[in-house]
């Protein structure tokens, strides 16, 4: 179930499921929320290069960050994966929306 989420890009659903199970010795979640970031951030790209406004890109990439800071805070995994660092990207998506910049 959980390789499946993972392949159909249910990222954030998958780690939730480690948890839920307890599957956390066999199935390291912090690696699938950074490929998660990852993918986010090539999913903007691709929606800027398809022309989608600005508007949108920045909304779905703050959207999927603050659903992996949800998941560290929810599962105390900040020592692993800071949250810090996403803050961080959100408020400069804030800043580059705000002066019209696209990412």
């Amino acid at each position: 179930v959980i390789q499946k989420l993972i392949e159909r890009g249910k990222r954030v659903l998958a780690v939730k499921f480690i948890f839920h199970f307890k599957l956390e010795d066999k199935t390291p979640p912090v690696p699938i929320l950074k490929a998660f970031v990852n993918d986010a951030e090539q999913h903007a790209k691709r929606l800027a290069a398809e022309g989608k406004s600005l508007n949108e890109i920045t909304s779905r990439q703050i959207h999927s960050l603050r659903s992996v800071i949800k998941v560290i805070e929810t599962y105390n995994l900040d020592s692993e994966f800071p949250r810090a660092s996403l803050e961080k990207r959100i408020d400069e998506l804030n800043k580059q929306f705000s002066v019209g910049v696209k990412p």
